[in-house]
Parts: C-alpha cells; sequence; structure tokens
C-alpha cells in the first residue's frame, strides 16, 4: 500500500483513509428539414428553467450537440468540414422545429463545441426546482443520442443532486429508461449512491411499511437491472468487479441495503397482535430476512468491514472504488450497513437461528469498528458524521 494513501491518512480495516416531477423534460417535437429527405423525428427539447446559468447551458448543448444529431448524416458531416464553412456561411442547412428555422452553418470542434462534462455539470449544480430537474432526462438523452459518454465522476453527482432535492423517482426513471438516458449503473460509485438513497428516504418515513416494501422493490430492481440487463455493463464495470472481486448484483456492499430493509419489515412483524393474514405476512417477511442473510453471509468473508473485502488494488486510481475511502463518504455507506447488519442479527436471532446472528454480529462489529475510526477523522457538521448519528446514534 506504500505510496497510494495520502500523507494524512488515518488507517480503516487495512485500508487507508485521507482526512480529507413537474411536466416531463422530453416533449415530441416534428422536425421536418428543409433539406433533401425529409423527414420527421422526435425532438428533445427543455422547459422553463429557473435561473439564466441553466437557461443557457442547456440551449448551448442543446444547439451545439443534440441537434445536429436529427440531420441526415451527410448533412451533420458537412456543418463539421471546415471546406464547406464558405458555402454554409452564406447557405446554411435549415431545419424547422414547430414552424421555427434553425439553421446550421460551419461549427469548428475545436473552437465552437463546448466542454460537455463541464456544461453538463453546470446546467446540473444550476437545477433547483422540479421544472428544472425535469429536464436532466431529456439532457441526458440527447448526450446519448450524440454518443457523449458521461465522465466516471458525473453519474454519482447527477444521483446526489437529484436526490437530495427529493427526486430519486426521476433517477430510478432514468435508469430504467435505460436505452434513451444512458443512464447506466456500470460504477461501483452510481450503485452505491443509489442504493444509499433508496434506504434514506425509507428512512426518512420512519421505514413505514408502505414506503419499505416499495423501498425494498426498488433495491431488488436495481439488483435485477445488474444481473440481467447488458446495458449496464462495460468495460470499467468489469475492471471494477475484477478488483473487488465480486460482480455487482453479488457484491456485499450492495447486497446489505436489501437486507436492511428486509430486516426492518421483519421487525415490524416479530411483535403484537395479528390476525391471520399478517401472521402470514409476518412469516414471510422473516422467511425473507432468513434468506438475504444467509446469501449475505457465504458472500462477506468473517472478520471483514467494507473496505477489507476487496483487493488492495481496488483503491489506488480515483475511477475505481478509491471514493469510498473518504471519511464522510465511507460514513453515508456505513450507516444503513451498520444498521441493517445489527437489526437482522436482533431479529433472527429471535428466530432461535442463533448462528446465522452471530454471523451477522462478526460482519456488524467489523464495520463498526471501522467506521468509528472513520467517525474520528470527519470534522463535525459534515454530512457523513450526521447521517451516521441519525442512523446509527438515533439522533433526530
Amino acid at each position: 500500500m506504500a505510496g497510494r494513501a495520502p500523507q494524512h491518512a488515518l488507517r480503516v480495516g487495512c485500508r487507508a483513509v485521507p482526512e480529507a416531477l413537474s411536466k416531463p423534460a422530453q416533449q415530441s417535437r416534428c422536425l421536418s428539414s428543409t433539406v433533401p429527405r425529409q423527414a420527421t423525428y422526435p425532438v428533445v427539447s427543455f422547459n422553463k428553467t429557473s435561473s439564466p446559468e441553466l437557461k443557457e447551458a442547456l440551449e448551448t448543448l442543446r444547439e451545439k450537440v443534440i441537434l445536429p444529431t436529427y440531420l441526415p448524416p451527410e448533412l451533420r458531416q458537412k456543418i463539421f468540414n471546415k471546406k464547406y464553412e464558405k458555402e454554409l456561411a452564406h447557405d446554411p442547412v435549415t431545419i424547422q422545429i414547430d414552424g421555427q428555422p434553425q439553421r446550421f452553418t460551419y461549427i469548428n470542434m475545436l473552437t465552437d463545441m463546448p466542454n460537455t462534462p463541464k456544461k453538463i455539470r453546470v446546467a446540473l449544480m444550476n437545477m433547483k426546482n422540479g421544472g428544472d430537474f425535469a429536464n436532466l432526462s431529456g439532457l441526458l438523452e440527447g448526450m446519448e443520442r450524440a454518443n457523449r459518454k458521461l465522465p466516471y465522476w458525473l453519474s454519482a453527482q447527477i444521483v446526489r443532486k437529484a436526490c437530495k432535492a427529493g427526486h430519486l423517482q426521476l433517477i430510478l426513471h432514468m435508469v430504467r429508461d435505460v436505452k434513451r438516458t444512458g443512464f447506466t449503473l456500470e460504477r461501483h460509485e452510481t450503485v452505491n449512491e443509489v442504493l444509499h438513497w433508496i434506504q434514506r428516504f425509507a428512512w426518512k418515513k420512519d421505514y413505514s411499511e408502505p414506503e419499505t416494501r416499495k423501498a425494498l422493490k426498488e433495491v431488488q430492481a436495481i439488483l435485477d437491472a445488474l444481473e440481467g440487463d447488458e446495458r449496464h455493463t462495460s468495460k470499467d464495470r468489469k475492471r471494477q468487479e475484477g478488483l473487488t472481486r465480486f460482480p455487482y448484483h453479488r457484491d456485499p456492499q450492495f447486497l446489505v441495503a436489501r437486507l436492511n430493509l428486509a430486516a426492518e419489515l421483519a421487525a415490524r412483524r416479530v411483535t403484537g397482535q395479528q390476525n391471520a393474514e399478517q401472521q402470514l405476512t409476518s412469516a414471510n417477511d422473516v422467511k425473507t430476512l432468513v434468506k438475504y442473510a444467509e446469501q449475505l453471509v457465504k458472500l462477506w468473508p468473517a472478520d471483514k468491514a467494507l473496505l477489507d473485502m476487496y483487493k488492495d488494488e481496488a483503491y489506488v486510481a480515483r475511477v475505481d472504488v478509491r471514493y469510498i475511502i473518504k471519511p464522510q463518504v465511507h460514513l453515508r455507506y456505513a450507516s444503513f450497513a451498520l444498521q441493517g447488519l445489527k437489526k437482522a442479527a436482533e431479529v433472527v436471532g429471535q428466530t432461535g437461528n442463533g448462528q446465522l446472528a452471530a454471523q451477522l454480529i462478526n460482519r456488524a462489529a467489523a464495520v463498526e469498528a471501522e467506521a468509528q475510526l472513520a467517525y474520528a477523522k470527519v470534522d463535525d457538521g459534515m454530512a457523513g458524521q450526521k447521517i451516521y448519528e441519525m442512523v446509527v446514534g438515533g439522533k433526530k
């Protein structure tokens, strides 16, 4: 590990931790061309925005990156070819969108095209209300049409920003509609963020039964997509799976989200007066929890915390899993993992399965020890500290 960790670092397990919606955005409009091979196309468009900064970012991306994708290939090539610069200055390619002309002159790929990731981030950071976020799906669709791949760090930022504003369902919709939006689960951090926020929304509702059942279905849908939908597979994901030793759909860090929600449901059914239907549901909830717990402990090595279960090489590059060694980031993910392991051990123990409960307690103890080291390194008031104190410590 020498040479990998920053100078001011905290040992966590065997790892070094640095100190360190309104209306739909997509509207179908008719695009007709004044050039040969006239056709009708669905065109990405955006809603009204809350700020001029957001409006400028979206319009720039639409005009320079998205709209050219609707031109026939030969015309698209022409507007990017310098030899036609003078010709296009006098006779631009013209298309009609809802009767409004859109003219294309020569576009210099080096000087006229925006820095796409930077411009997307500007748009994201300026999204404030539901109408703003309703533009996100269309924006990503446009990038997918233009074959613009999001940088490794941007997908997780999109999840955090949207979910902090209350738009978890928008994110889940974009994941389901991956063919159109291109919003994939190919990055470890992106998956962790989505699962974190699904649990967090259920937690905010005090794990009410309807919200928790809904959240459990959402987590399972994510795991199913990771296992069976090849659109969420890439070379980057395969490399990360090699470094973590687990395919995403069997990664204990992801499976513990399912355990957490199942434990909350089973815990609600253990005590209290129940009619026959409730007793059946209770028995099924406990059976489900036991199944998930057994699957998890088979994959999660004994005495290993969150960071210990992966190879050292997983934490070398920023594009891989190094994000999770930051103390405040680590605490966000450890909070629900620890809560789920403890709750599951408690419920499983009440069913008389002491051996399985002991295995869960073993993993919980490792996670808690690791989290305490990270907790000692974060500054007061930081987000990771707050969520850990509220979820694990019970502070409000």
